[in-house]
């Protein structure tokens, strides 16, 4: 089975559990404050999927804390998806996207991805560590490997997460931009109706996941406002 398979069949073991009688997808009310409406599987009575239920909490801190903020609301979702895959590819001795770690014998998978998933959104936010704690204890309870197990697995998932922030961490934070352009022939610059500044300018600086560099595939700049090129583009738009 492939890496990717194993993350693939804890997402979806109890996929079934969570469809309606028609198979669709139940229903869930973004307007709903967290903590009011559980992970996934409390809606249909089964046991909590644990990272499906731990993808739900991430989109309920993009709401909460970045507000949807649609640049760093990727990176965090990126960065908690890789953390749970690096997690489970290490207990089933498989390397790493990011990091790869040597995940200790006998540890529970479940927590391990509870712990990760946790590791991640305490660490890039713990003004919501207590509120996260919460989540965590319910996933916990909802798995059965014993004490011991789903301690050192949540140990293990979150030092995944730590070593992955370390390289993230300054990508998952919105900064206030003042940055309204300039007046110079050529040089982008606020627009109306509300001349607002441009959004997040310096996220072209994080660190890709991908890519060796923001810039490896980039194109290069338009030509000179004086060449018979520019002139020829400026009239044909």
């Amino acid at each position: 089975m492939s890496s990717l398979t194993h993350v693939s069949s804890a997402a979806s073991s109890t996929s079934d559990r969570m469809s309606n009688a028609d198979g669709s997808p139940p229903m869930v009310d973004g307007s709903e404050t967290r903590h009011h409406h559980g992970s996934p599987d409390e809606h249909s009575g089964g046991e909590e999927n644990v990272v499906l239920a731990w993808v739900q909490h991430t989109g309920e801190v993009l709401r909460e804390v970045l507000n949807d903020n649609r640049p760093i609301a990727g990176d965090l979702s990126a960065v908690e998806s890789l953390a749970v895959f690096d997690v489970v590819n290490a207990i089933h001795d498989h390397p790493g996207y990011v990091v790869t770690l040597d995940a200790p014998q006998g540890i529970s998978e479940q927590a391990a991805i509870a712990g990760a998933a946790f590791g991640i959104l305490s660490g890039a936010y713990p003004e919501l560590t207590d509120e996260l704690r919460q989540d965590l204890r319910h996933s916990l309870a909802s798995i059965s490997d014993g004490r011991e197990a789903e301690k050192a697995g949540v140990a293990f998932g979150k030092e995944v997460a730590d070593a992955i922030l370390a390289q993230h961490q300054n990508d998952l934070h919105p900064t206030e931009s003042d940055n309204f352009g300039m007046h110079e022939i050529g040089i982008w610059r606020s627009t109306p109706p509300d001349f607002l500044p441009a959004n997040e300018p310096q996220h072209g600086e994080v660190r890709p996941f991908a890519l060796t560099t923001g810039s490896e595939f980039r194109p290069g700049p338009p030509p000179a406002l004086t060449s018979q090129e520019y002139a020829q583009a400026f009239q044909l738009t």
